[in-house]
């Protein structure tokens, strides 16, 4: 049984028990239950039918709806109807580490200007970098907080490399951070431009401008904007360059400990497999890195599980969270419900209002970290492309502040109207795929070690939706 989210005032109301279809239908039949020709019997309806569709109260009929989800369940009849029907997938979806030199088994692309709009201003939830201080003390610094630069791309790769420059932090700890404009210069002028000179051939002085400064100017267009082109470095080069790199950067005070960060993101699509697949999909996954030349401590490697099925949203049951939670990080019952009654480590995510129903993502403590290799996992389902932007501090598009405050003539209409009409399309043809994703430590990985098993029949973990009753 699943409530609806409601105001205190309307507690008092008598619960009626709705399954999902039966709550549509009568939502509809308020909408539809008014005279066209009269705006004021409209506008009466359209609220009645907005207070119903969205916090389950009639008032007109004196009830709160309560949603039975007993229809829902993945099993029974459901079950042997779509059992051919339904697949259970795994993927590798991204993979993040940090090095002192570039591990690649294919050409690198070097920024001169270093690429904008990539900086890492999110918590990666992994293991922190110990930094020194001007005292002589150590901070445990998570990533985002290290100002940086990015620095490059592997090949064709959606891998994006960053340089680190730890001795630039400043407390208190900030996403606000910037690189000065003369750290850039100077990193340019007397490290990344004699590195690449000196590594790659010496007639590479005939492709790179001698200073940063040219380099400015030779990349400014007409409008003022920048165009950042890159400049290739050999595959057999890498190791010369990336270590001579390095020492010209660590002789600089703002140099003091620098390195690099990799994160490859956004390949689920070209690694999904069934389960007897991993070892062969994993092979094909890292073969653009080289990890003999890295330490895997230092690496995360994203692994999800996914459960598809046509024409229908299959969706997490909160009830469930316990038992994933307790099965991936093999601890106990209660010890898995203390990490869920922690505010900071468990966020319980909603959807649609049904308290019953929903996702997940745990920030793993740094114990059961340290006993599993897990730091994060997250369980939701897909229709969440219909509104994801993978930019800013958001992952979804939104309204910010000064939209609806500054622009003249904002209406809030446009962007409801935007969303509806793409959930109007997603009805006809997008199904939404319970999926888990853990990142997993790189040292404690290997495919023959099933660390995505979440029970013999993950079935009784969902609830099902047919697609046009979902959207």
């Amino acid at each position: 049984m699943s409530s609806i989210a409601v105001r205190v005032s309307d507690a008092a109301l008598p619960k009626r028990t709705f399954s999902i279809s039966h709550f549509l239908r009568k939502a509809k039949g308020i909408y539809d239950d008014f005279d066209p020709t009269n705006p004021v019997e409209e506008e009466e309806a359209v609220g009645r039918w907005i207070e119903f569709g969205i916090a389950g109260i009639n008032a007109h009929s004196g009830y709160r709806a309560s949603i039975d989800l007993t229809e829902n369940y993945v099993g029974g009849a459901w079950l042997l109807q779509q059992a051919h029907h339904l697949k259970t997938r795994y993927d590798f979806d991204s993979i993040m580490g940090s090095s002192n030199n570039l591990p690649y088994t294919t050409d690198v692309e070097i920024f001169p200007l270093y690429g904008k709009g990539f900086e890492l201003r999110k918590s990666l939830h992994i293991d922190p970098v110990h930094v020194e201080t001007d005292d002589g003390d150590t901070l445990n610094v998570q990533i985002q907080h290290i100002p940086h630069l990015v620095i490059g791309q592997a090949g064709q790769l959606r891998s994006t490399i960053w340089l680190m420059l730890p001795a630039l932090v400043t407390q208190p700890l900030t996403i606000a951070w910037k690189v000065s404009e003369g750290v850039r210069a100077e990193l340019y002028d007397y490290c990344l431009y004699p590195a690449a000179i000196r590594a790659v051939h010496p007639g590479e002085v005939g492709h790179w401008l001698p200073s940063y400064a040219a380099e400015l100017k030779q990349a400014r267009q007409r409008n003022g904007r920048l165009q950042n082109s890159g400049r290739i470095i050999p595959q057999d080069k890498l190791s010369y360059f990336s270590k001579y790199l390095l020492k010209k950067i660590h002789q600089n005070t703002w140099g003091d400990g620098a390195f690099f960060f990799h994160e490859l993101r956004g390949v689920r699509g070209g690694t999904q497999h069934p389960r007897n697949k991993h070892q062969q999909k994993l092979v094909q996954f890292l073969s653009n890195f080289d990890f003999h030349q890295i330490d895997k401590r230092k690496w995360w490697i994203d692994w999800g599980l996914e459960v598809q099925c046509p024409g229908f949203i299959l969706w997490w049951r909160k009830d469930s969270h316990i038992h994933v939670i307790k099965e991936l990080l093999n601890i106990s019952s209660e010890a898995t419900q203390r990490l869920m009654n922690q505010h900071e480590t468990y966020f319980f995510d909603e959807a649609s209002q049904l308290l019953d129903v929903g996702g997940f993502h745990l920030k793993v403590p740094r114990l059961q970290r340290q006993k599993s290799g897990i730091a994060y996992i997250q369980a939701y389902n897909t229709e969440k492309e219909a509104a994801y932007q993978l930019s800013g501090s958001s992952n979804t598009f939104s309204i910010n502040y000064a939209d609806t405050l500054m622009t003249p003539g904002f209406k809030i209409g446009d962007y409801t109207q935007k969303i509806a009409a793409i959930w109007a399309q997603c009805s006809d043809k997008s199904d939404g795929n319970a999926r888990i994703e853990i990142r997993l430590n790189l040292a404690r990985f290997t495919p023959h070690q099933h660390h995505l098993q979440i029970g013999d029949n993950i079935m009784d973990l969902l609830f099902q939706f047919p697609r046009q009753t979902w959207w």
